[in-house]
């Protein structure tokens, strides 16, 4: 059905009726333009927050599009003009790989294992290096990384409770209550007989009376040295929940603990 004419009531004048329908016909006219406007703000604000959602949550799962390598050049402006130029690699010094390097040309028993050439920078044999494995006493290598950053190893340490706070059994340097010890020969107990109790008061006097706070600083290390497929939940090794490590991460930690 077509639009019905609205008649001209008698009591207005051909003049008068023209001028109000004149003005309703623009009214209706600014609605639309108003509601065209409205459905195209919702529609860019629908794809800001897609965008950010995506960059957000979703963006980790999109595959580059230049595999990284550190001769890949790339076009920028920069304070020398326009053209391509090498930025310096964010795992510079560093072996790098994405995935198993001839897995299949050695056969070896391990399910994970590495081999990596640190003069020319490369991996030279890689399998399953990004599995997750619990990490065990290889956990002190970290323990003993950020000591060295952060503790003074001619403190004097008292060895107190919290030495023994570990799994009866597991692997100890045989400190006493009381034992007066400097933290470079809790370093040796720890690296040396693997002493549970040892790494126990290394993270309590570090962590300023808090092994837990001492377990923060060793995730975010972790994190700092591109260690991603690593959480810690203690500092002594013994198997937990969430304390996990892969061998190209134990890589990454032995680098800077050398």
């Amino acid at each position: 059905m077509g639009k019905q004419r609205i008649q001209k009531p008698d009591y207005y004048t051909q003049r008068e009726w023209n001028r109000i329908r004149a003005r309703e016909r623009a009214q209706a006219k600014a609605q639309r333009n108003l509601v065209i406007i409205a459905i195209l703000l919702l529609a860019v604000t629908a794809a800001l927050v897609m965008g950010v959602w995506h960059f957000v949550f979703r963006s980790h799962d999109s595959g580059l599009r230049m595999p990284y390598h550190t001769e890949n050049a790339v076009f920028g402006i920069h304070s020398g003009g326009s053209g391509m130029r090498k930025a310096i690699p964010f795992a510079n010094g560093l072996c790098v790989t994405q995935s198993d390097v001839d897995a299949d040309a050695v056969f070896i028993s391990a399910a994970e294992a590495a081999l990596f050439d640190l003069t020319q920078e490369k991996v030279v044999y890689a399998k399953n290096i990004f599995e997750r494995r619990s990490p065990a006493s290889i956990t002190k290598i970290m323990t003993a990384l950020v000591a060295l950053q952060n503790g003074n190893m001619d403190d004097m340490v008292t060895v107190d409770d919290a030495a023994f706070d570990i799994e009866e059994g597991s692997s100890v340097c045989e400190l006493h209550r009381g034992d007066k010890l400097t933290l470079k020969q809790l370093m040796y107990g720890m690296l040396i007989a693997s002493g549970n109790d040892a790494a126990q008061m290394i993270a309590k006097y570090v962590g300023g009376g808090d092994i837990n706070h001492f377990v923060d600083m060793m995730n975010q290390t972790a994190l700092a040295l591109g260690a991603t497929h690593t959480h810690f939940v203690n500092a002594h090794g013994l198997t937990a929940d969430n304390h996990y490590t892969c061998a190209y991460d134990i890589y990454l930690m032995m680098n800077a603990a050398m």
